[in-house]
């Protein structure tokens, strides 16, 4: 009997490939963690798993479970000591469970797993019993240093389980290593480790096997959107926001889409436990997969080549590069921005307004998300943004959020003034931003912002003069508007611009409906009265 044990989709296709590739005729046993989905839906999984006959048994390891039988708690203080009592209560576990099932370790020809430090995972460790280790994720091989601080931040027994017994695939008792050679990090090298790329060995089965594969996951046939190639869109899984509510996360699902789904047909791979569910609601062209379906066979389900991928923080995405024109890969920095997506999407539009014949490499970008700002470049400019570079003179640099002082821009542009070097009051220009929900059902943001410009060619400031320009946003079901600032509004921000300028972060009344002289006189007083006492 050969064991494979892992805890995600992913694994289940890896093991799927390689039991149908090196051990066709031998029977084989599939232990698979509950942790897969969040909620429920093992059973399902587990029915259509037996019923495609790749395994002869599978089993479920209640992970929850597991963890809380084990009375030994590890934290930054814990010895070497306390993991070895540790895995000490956790073998007890284990060897309760392996009783229970009639599982016998002995009898296993050979032994496969995904994962090495918890619960059946880490007896096989422990015990030293030679093992094949495959990789958690494409590329996480060569990138132990991102499991482990989300295991140190996560569950910290499981990071003193790598740390002090090596974990990973990082012990003698690793046979050999399978993983994406591809999606390694440069200059990646281990003696040990053998490439499995699962897209192209998938290829390489036979129409029968693949057939099998994707009836296990519910893929029925493949899509046909008639020679137009669709956009492919990837969710997140909730809790792993900053800030997890299920408003921000349909939110986030939406905007990416009306920005970036240039009105094509959309695919929805929503991430296993993903269950804020309402994606047929939200987005009713879409074609929902399954949410048991592997993100890596995402480029076998459609005869045509995808037009972009979209993502905010999925993994799954690095094994998709070759079946899409665009990859747009968005981190968890993007979710800082999420109340600000609509002043970022009408300063790209006036940077159009302002200089419509802009060409690659004349407009850089100094700022935290810049896989935000490059496909929006894209999409509205026609050419992508790109990270600005010291020593390079920029016709438009975009600053956001801190002031990089070793970059030059001929004309800046902001959503934060007081981060211009030197404000220069005659080249300065403001557009005001408003985005207001057209439905009650609206998932958008309510917003007002102030897009300010330094232009060092007033007849550039001429082109913003009077224009105004409105975006509708269909699925997210918003409305956002940009328009030339109101002189006296103009006048206001620029004197409150002077005084952060001149004294950093500073709580200043919000520009309100209308400003009036006394506004501006008064912060001219504050103004003079902070430069007296500075």
């Amino acid at each position: 009997m050969i064991l494979y044990l892992g805890a995600s989709l992913y694994h289940i296709l890896c093991f799927s490939v390689h039991k149908m590739i090196h051990h066709p005729k031998e029977e084989a046993m599939l232990v698979v963690g509950d942790n897969i989905f969040s909620k429920n839906g093992m059973d399902e999984l587990k029915t259509d798993i037996m019923e495609s006959g790749i395994f002869q048994r599978m089993e479920i390891l209640k992970f929850i479970e597991g963890a809380y039988h084990n009375p030994v708690r590890l934290d930054e203080d814990s010895s070497k000591e306390d993991v070895n009592q540790f895995v000490k209560e956790n073998n007890v576990w284990v060897e309760k469970w392996l009783s229970k099932k009639e599982i016998q370790m002995e009898s296993m020809t050979h032994i496969y797993s995904a994962i090495d430090h918890r619960h059946l995972g880490l007896y096989i460790l422990s015990k030293q019993i030679p093992y094949a280790y495959f990789e958690d994720g494409n590329g996480l091989l060569s990138r132990e240093f991102v499991q482990l601080e989300f295991h140190k931040n996560a569950q910290y027994e499981s990071y003193a389980i790598c740390k002090f017994l090596g974990a990973l695939g990082q012990n003698d008792s690793v046979i050999k290593k399978y993983a994406n050679l591809s999606a390694q990090l440069p200059g990646f090298q281990d003696d040990k480790a053998e490439d499995f790329q699962v897209i192209s060995l998938f290829e390489s089965l036979s129409p029968h096997i693949q057939k099998i594969i994707f009836h296990m996951y519910h893929m029925k046939e493949v899509l046909d959107f008639h020679g137009t190639k669709p956009v492919l869109f990837l969710t997140r899984y909730a809790k792993y926001m900053k800030n997890p509510t299920v408003d921000r996360h349909h939110f986030m699902a939406t905007i990416l889409v009306d920005l970036f789904g240039d009105q094509r047909p959309l695919v929805l791979k929503a991430h296993p436990r993903d269950f804020s569910g309402r994606y047929a609601e939200i987005l009713p062209d879409a074609k929902i997969m399954a949410r048991q379906f592997p993100s890596e066979l995402l480029p076998f389900v459609t005869k045509e080549k995808y037009q972009k991928v979209i993502t905010v923080g999925s993994t799954a995405i690095d094994a998709l590069t070759e079946c899409a024109e665009e990859i747009i890969k968005l981190n968890e920095t993007f979710e800082d921005k999420l109340n600000q997506i609509y002043s970022y999407v009408g300063m790209i539009m006036a940077i159009k307004r302002a200089f419509p014949d802009i060409k690659e490499g004349e407009i850089g970008y100094a700022g935290p998300i810049p896989e935000f700002i490059a496909p929006l470049g894209i999409e509205y400019l026609g050419i992508s943004i790109e990270e600005a570079v010291e020593e390079k003179e920029y016709k438009v640099l975009w600053l956001d959020q801190k002031n990089y002082g070793m970059y030059h821009g001929e004309n800046l542009c902001t959503l934060y003034p007081q981060y211009i070097d030197k404000i220069d009051e005659e080249k300065m220009f403001y557009l005001e931003m408003m985005a207001r929900k057209t439905k009650k059902s609206s998932l958008g943001y309510e917003e007002e912002g102030v897009l300010s410009f330094q232009f060092e060619n007033p007849k550039n400031k001429e082109k913003l003069k009077g224009w105004s320009k409105i975006e509708m946003f269909e699925y997210t079901k918003s409305r956002m508007s940009v328009s030339e600032m109101p002189e006296k509004k103009q006048e206001y921000k620029r004197e409150c611009d002077k005084i952060r300028e001149l004294h950093g972060k500073i709580d200043l009344p919000r520009l309100g409906e209308s400003v009036t002289e006394e506004d501006i006189f008064a912060m001219k007083k504050l103004k003079e009265k902070l430069s007296k006492r500075k």
